[in-house]
């Protein structure tokens, strides 16, 4: 697995969450750098032990600290792709509304937990 190393200006350490801009974080590219936790690696990985260890879904799952379903669509990509264009169908269907009040605490906490990335990076 090959890590892309990005650069980000340094900051102050004595600096709190709650000093950082949300500017100086939403151009932090997560994708890509040290702090990217590399989904097709662990795909990989994922399908690797089960072709040569043969554990379970419910193993696989534990050792990786993700769901089950994630196990399964990392095994068979086609069941991911199919599954999502189920979504997409019900979602044109209207079942899913927008919910803005969500919508901006999911952003709130996104922001929070790249403020702490980059704190943590810069110790």
């Amino acid at each position: 697995m090959r890590i892309k190393k990005i650069s980000i200006e340094p900051i102050n350490i004595q600096r709190s969450i709650e000093d950082i801009k949300d500017n100086e974080v939403r151009n932090i590219k997560i994708r890509g750098s040290e702090l990217d936790t590399d989904k097709n690696a662990r795909d990989l990985a994922i399908r690797t032990i089960r072709d040569t260890q043969g554990l379970s879904y419910s193993k696989l799952a534990k050792i990786f600290n993700i769901s089950v379903r994630s196990v399964v669509f990392a095994l068979y990509p086609e069941k991911k792709a199919k599954c999502y264009e189920q979504y997409k169908k019900r979602r044109a269907e209207g079942r899913y509304p927008h919910n803005t009040e969500k919508n901006r605490e999911y952003m709130r906490r996104t922001l929070q937990r790249r403020k702490q990335l980059l704190i943590n990076q810069s110790e």
